[in-house]
């Protein structure tokens, strides 16, 4: 008969191999459980990829409020655009007039101030000689409106503004046109994926493979090609002696350089970080 040490050691080695033996079946479960993980990270990523281009594929085709608010929330959520909004050219030529579209976010205070979720697009006014700031026009876009609407309103305080030569110059189509293209990029940019942009905040779309960022102004092919600060008159008197808008390199054409540093000029001052 065994005695009680016998039979305690035997007890506790038996106890051993069956923690042992449970433990390395945990451990092959969890491995493969582990091992799942990449695919099926993978496959949430690649469907979340594929909702957000059949958002902006119909965009390309559905001007409503619906498509372009959801696609200007994904933007405006990812960092993609910033909160002043995305500026396009309302038309097929580099001077034609342009709009900004903006999307606001739900927000309320703690004394129930606030406002609902809802876009507003803003015809952007260039400032004419001799004229002391600029008209503002710019209109809300309800729930279920359609973007005709919201466009007639738009062009009839253009013309209230004075700016009814622009009016005359607006294409409701290329502004839609222009707001999936830049969208599409700037969202591209901004989640890593192939794209020429840098990946900063888009400002404004300025032509063809040409942006305002908050990096700066950025050429397709290029990248940044003129910055916050360089675009920044300094505030010294001496310093503005010496200052000057970049350089236009051979290989930009002129006029979109141009209107490129024109825009920059204008916009990008808001984003420098040149001490004032």
């Amino acid at each position: 008969m065994k005695d009680t040490r016998e039979v305690a050691v035997a007890a506790a080695e038996a106890a051993a191999t069956q923690a042992v033996e449970q433990t390395s079946g945990v451990n092959q479960q969890l491995s493969a459980r582990i091992s799942e993980l990449e695919e099926r990270l993978n496959g949430q990523l690649t469907r979340q990829d594929e909702i957000l281009d059949e958002a902006l594929n119909a965009l390309s085709r559905d001007a409503s409020y619906d498509s372009v608010a959801s696609n200007l929330r994904t933007a405006y959520e990812q960092g993609a655009i910033s909160g002043q909004g995305l500026t396009v050219p309302a038309g097929p030529d580099l001077d034609s007039p342009r709009v900004t579209f903006v999307y606001q976010p739900t927000f309320y205070n703690d004394d129930g101030d606030g406002h609902a979720e809802h876009l507003k697009v803003t015809y952007v006014a260039e400032q004419r000689p001799n004229e002391i700031g600029t008209p503002v026009v710019e209109e809300f876009w309800h729930v279920d409106e359609d973007p005709t609407d919201v466009f007639q309103r738009l062009m009839e305080g253009m013309v209230r503004a004075g700016r009814g030569g622009d009016k005359n110059r607006l294409k409701i189509a290329d502004a839609f046109t222009n707001l999936a293209l830049a969208l599409r990029e700037a969202i591209a940019a901004r989640r890593g994926d192939d794209s020429w942009q840098s990946g900063g905040s888009v400002i404004e779309f300025v032509s063809d493979g040409w942006i305002l960022s908050e990096n700066g102004v950025e050429a397709k092919g290029y990248g940044v090609v003129a910055t916050p600060r360089q675009l920044t008159v300094p505030f010294s008197v001496a310093d503005r002696q010496k200052w000057k808008l970049p350089e236009r390199p051979e290989w930009a054409a002129s006029d979109v350089w141009e209107k490129s540093m024109e825009r920059g000029r204008r916009e990008l001052p808001a984003f420098s970080s040149f001490p004032f």
